[in-house]
């Protein structure tokens, strides 16, 4: 099971136009419409930052040095915003986007030695329409980065190892991708690499390669691009310091703050997980419910590729499945490992139909359920837009125009697809339903009463225009307020702060009503008694018992 057809080089391109095509249709068309959200405000407004000072080496958020995640994502982030000339929601995710892309074609072009040509595009086809990475694939985050990088360091060295690669090059090129990958999430792409390679090594009884010379020099060209990355950060904050920072983050991850939170925990995260890679999990199915297909499960095993990538998800999931604090992003890098395990298993499903016809009864009912299925959530969109009281805009009538027709065209030629055209479908269904619910979450935020466009965009017009800064006070940022702002923000972690500007003209300052009753329990502090100043607007924030606030601080020769 080791030897993959190639294929065609004609084949070939029409796999990476498809591919190409399939992220353009999924990823592209709703990109920009949603507000930042989760951690997008933070790449963002370093970003803007950065392009604001031209030190891409001092990573800023709101004047305050900013180390917790290194900067590589907010580097690109402001490498497309220099070259489209605007950073907002578009040019901001659009690394992401390009990221899922070369994830892709990674793993269509590292698997050739062991998957067939229809096995390497159902891999990649996969990857690009897991529920998961199409949901981080549209932000502006680090996790389609950090994927990229950390499957590309473990595909890259498994192809070396596999093809006997010179053992120095099966060391650098991919600890060097590693290198680079901790620029995105710190030390998680390591324990991913060392992991999963060690306990193959370890199968292979071949630890020899582990424990070498042309390992070390591998790894001493990750120290040098860690080494590089450190001499930055070492300019403003001590190696202690930074190192207090991870254990921070690490020791938080590991905690919960219910009772019955790590057994929630236990129970929770497997489902998650396996409905994070939705709709492809489903391929699993034939294995379970099939005791003839059981029974000969090992064959997999002999495929080099399907060991590697069943040993990376093995040894790598329960790290995050007995972490407490763990979410499911975390967990994401296994999505190439989990498209090429299908892939594999699709391949062989394959070559088991054609002496086992329950295999193909099996699939043709899986494909009429996938219609019904698709059908009847087709026709649901209509009263649940409805309900929900969305408009139907333009693009969601074409969306479902274009569904319909789809689901139509599939009905009509049900009795002559073939097994191999599954994949396809599966895609351009899954892009279908995920471009239609992007469409209606963006309008569902824009009708909240506490959507941040709208509030910035009133703190804008309310600033007078000869303010350049305004500042936000409390320990609860509300960054994806702030990173519409145009002005600097500047984080004041106190009111008592602000005393000292009393002797200053047009002081803006921005704060939430929960920071202020925390304060007022804590440290008995009263703006309204302590600080002479004018509330200039508020808004419900999160919610109803939450406002923001902005407000201006009198100066000492104001009239009372």
């Amino acid at each position: 099971m080791n030897s993959g057809s190639h294929g065609s080089s004609d084949g070939s391109r029409k796999d990476l136009l498809l591919i190409f095509l399939v992220t353009l249709f999924v990823y592209l068309p709703l990109l920009g419409t949603d507000v930042f959200d989760g951690n997008e405000p933070i790449r963002v407004i370093i970003a803007k930052e950065m392009l604001k000072t031209g030190n891409l080496t001092l990573p800023l958020l709101h004047g305050q040095l900013y180390f917790i995640k290194p900067p590589l994502m907010s580097w690109l982030i402001a490498a497309s915003g220099d070259i489209f000339g605007i950073v907002n929601e578009w040019t901001a995710r659009f690394p992401s986007v390009i990221a899922v892309l070369l994830t892709g074609y990674t793993v269509y072009f590292l698997t050739i030695r062991w998957l067939t040509r229809e096995g390497r595009l159902f891999a990649s086809l996969a990857l690009l329409t897991m529920v998961s990475l199409i949901t981080k694939g549209m932000t502006a985050e680090i996790d389609s980065l950090f994927v990229l990088l950390t499957s590309s360091a473990l595909l890259t060295w498994f192809y070396g190892y596999t093809l006997q690669w010179k053992p120095v090059f099966v060391w650098i090129v991919p600890l060097s991708i590693t290198g680079i990958g901790f620029l995105t999430k710190g030390p998680q792409g390591i324990a991913y690499f060392y992991f999963t390679v060690f306990a193959y090594l370890l199968y292979r009884r071949n630890l020899r390669f582990f424990f070498s010379l042309s390992h070390l020099a591998g790894f001493l060209c990750f120290l040098s691009i860690l080494g590089i990355y450190l001499l930055t950060v070492l300019q403003h904050i001590s190696l202690y310091e930074y190192f207090q920072m991870w254990k921070g983050q690490t020791t938080q991850r590991g905690s919960t703050s219910h009772s019955f939170g790590f057994l929630k925990h236990l129970v929770s995260y497997p489902v998650e997980s396996f409905l994070s890679f939705l709709p492809w999990t489903f391929g699993f199915l034939p294995l379970m419910f099939m005791k003839e297909l059981r029974t000969r499960a090992k064959e997999l095993l002999s495929n080099d590729l399907f060991l590697f990538s069943f040993i990376m998800i093995a040894v790598n999931f329960p790290l995050y499945w007995l972490l407490p604090g763990a979410r499911v992003r975390y967990i994401l890098p296994l999505g190439p490992f989990v498209a090429i395990m299908l892939a594999l298993l699709f391949v062989w499903y394959e070559n088991e139909a054609t002496g086992n016809p329950r295999i193909t009864i099996f699939f043709k009912k899986f494909l009429y359920a996938l219609l019904w299925i698709v059908s009847f959530c087709a026709v649901s969109i209509i009263p649940v837009t409805i309900f929900l009281k969305t408009v139907f805009s333009l693009h969601l009538i074409l969306l479902m125009g274009a569904l319909m027709l789809s689901i139509l065209f599939l009905w009509l030629k049900r009795n002559t697809l073939i097994t191999g055209s599954i994949p396809v479908v599966i895609a351009l269904l899954t892009g279908f339903f995920m471009l239609i619910y992007s469409g209606t979450q963006a309008q569902l935020h824009e009708k909240r009463p506490d959507d941040p466009r709208k509030i910035a965009r009133t703190i804008n017009t309310l600033l007078p225009k000869d303010t350049g800064r305004v500042y936000e006070i409390g320990y609860d940022r509300f960054l994806e307020i702030t990173c519409y702002l145009n002005r600097d923000v500047i984080l004041l972690n106190s009111f008592d702060q602000l005393k000292s500007m009393d002797k200053q003209k047009d002081v803006y300052f921005i704060f939430d009503t929960a920071y202020l009753r925390k304060a007022q329990r804590s440290a008995g502090i009263d703006p309204g008694e302590d600080l002479r100043w004018d509330k200039v607007y508020s808004a419900p924030y999160k919610n109803k018992k939450t406002e923001i606030v902005l407000g201006h601080l009198r100066a000492n020769d104001d009239a009372e």
